[in-house]
C-alpha cells in the first residue's frame, strides 16, 4: 500500500487506493497514515495538464544530461556571464528564458565543497515540508542542516560570491531581521531520496524572526556538492527542463517574474537517487533589499533577460 506522496501528488488515485485498502483492513497503519495525509495535505492544482505525471517521469528518465524544451533560440546559449565585479566572469548555460533558469559551472572549489558537507556532519536532521507547522513527510526524504554566514568566514565568502553572480543583495540580519537571504541549507539525499513537486515561495509570511518583513523567496541558488551516478536530477515539470547534478555547479532560477508575479512554471522536483547519493546546498534570496536590483520590465510580460542589462548597470543602487 502506498501513501499519497508516492503517487506524485495524484490525490484522486490516492483516494481510490485508500478506499480499497480501508475495506480490506481499516486499522492498518498505512491506511490510517494515508487517511491523515489526505485530510491535511494541500490538493494538487487543478490547472495541471493531463500529461503532468507522465512529464515528471519523462524528465526524471533523462539521466546525466541537461534538457531544455527550446532549441535554436537566440537566448538559449552558453556564455561568460558578467557579475557585479567587472573582472569576474562565470561559465553559464541558459536552459530556459521563461521561467529563467541557468546553470553556472565551477561556482565553488573542492575545499569549499568539503567545508559545507563536513560542517553539518553531526547536525543533519530529517527534512520537513511546510512553513511554521512543518511536518515530516514522504514527499521529502532527505536530511538537512543550516549554515549561517556568521557561522564561518567560508560561508560568508560563499554568500558574497552568490551576490556577485546574481547581482542580488544577500545580507543576513540575525536574529532581528529582515534579511535578504537565508542560511545555506545543506541537504543529503541517500539511495531513493527525493523531493516531490513543489514551489519554493511560501503562501504566508515566515514566522522566523530574521525573515519577518523580508517579503518572499525571489530567487533560488542551488549548488550541487556531488555528482550522482544515476538519478537525482532537478526537473521543472511544467517548463520541461531537466538538470543533471554536476559537482560544484549551481542552478539559478527566479521564482517570480520581473513584475513580481509568482511564476508557476518554476514548479520543480528532485528526482529519486537510484545509485549513489546526492548533496546540495540551497541559498534562497528574498525580496527585501532587492527592489531596485531586480527591476520591473517595460512590459507586463518582460522576462529576466529583458531586465538583465539594467541589473548590471545597477542604476541608483549603492
Amino acid at each position: 500500500m502506498g501513501r499519497v506522496s508516492l503517487f506524485g501528488g495524484d490525490v484522486a488515485r490516492a483516494e481510490q487506493m485508500y478506499h480499497e485498502s480501508r475495506d480490506l483492513d481499516p486499522r492498518a497503519g498505512d491506511v490510517l497514515q494515508l487517511k491523515k495525509e489526505l485530510s491535511t495535505k494541500p490538493r494538487v492544482d487543478a490547472g495541471r495538464p493531463a500529461d503532468y505525471f507522465h512529464n515528471f517521469s519523462r524528465l526524471c528518465s533523462l539521466e546525466n544530461k541537461h534538457h531544455s524544451p527550446v532549441f535554436n533560440h537566440p537566448r538559449i546559449v552558453c556564455r561568460y556571464r558578467p557579475g557585479l565585479l567587472p573582472y569576474y566572469r562565470v561559465k553559464e548555460e541558459i536552459l530556459s528564458e521563461s521561467p529563467f533558469a541557468s546553470v553556472v559551472y565551477d561556482v565553488i572549489t573542492d575545499e569549499e565543497n568539503y567545508f559545507l558537507r563536513t560542517h553539518v556532519k553531526n547536525k543533519l536532521i530529517r527534512g520537513r515540508v511546510g512553513g511554521a507547522d512543518a511536518w515530516v513527510s514522504e514527499v521529502r526524504t532527505s536530511d538537512i542542516a543550516w549554515i549561517w554566514d556568521s557561522d564561518s568566514p567560508i560561508a560568508q565568502s560563499l554568500s558574497l560570491r552568490v551576490q556577485a553572480i546574481t547581482g542580488l543583495d544577500v545580507k543576513q540580519r540575525v536574529p532581528g531581521g529582515p534579511s535578504s537571504s537565508e542560511a545555506f541549507q545543506v541537504v543529503n539525499y541517500g539511495l531513493g531520496g527525493h523531493y516531490e513537486v513543489h514551489m519554493d515561495p511560501f503562501d504566508k509570511p515566515s514566522d522566523r524572526p530574521e525573515l519577518q518583513g523580508s517579503g518572499e523567496r525571489i530567487a533560488t541558488f542551488l549548488i550541487y556538492l556531488s555528482d550522482v551516478q544515476r538519478g537525482g536530477s532537478t526537473v521543472f515539470t511544467r517548463a520541461g527542463v531537466s538538470v543533471a547534478p554536476v559537482k560544484n555547479m549551481a542552478l539559478l532560477w527566479y521564482n517570480f517574474t520581473p513584475a513580481l508575479k509568482r511564476d508557476d512554471l518554476t514548479e520543480h522536483a528532485g528526482c529519486p537517487v537510484l545509485i549513489g547519493q546526492k548533496w546540495i546546498a540551497n541559498k534562497w534570496i528574498w525580496t527585501y533589499g532587492n527592489t531596485f536590483r531586480r527591476r520591473c520590465g517595460l512590459t507586463p510580460d518582460a522576462t529576466h533577460l529583458d531586465i538583465e542589462p539594467d541589473m548590471y548597470r545597477r542604476y541608483g543602487v549603492n
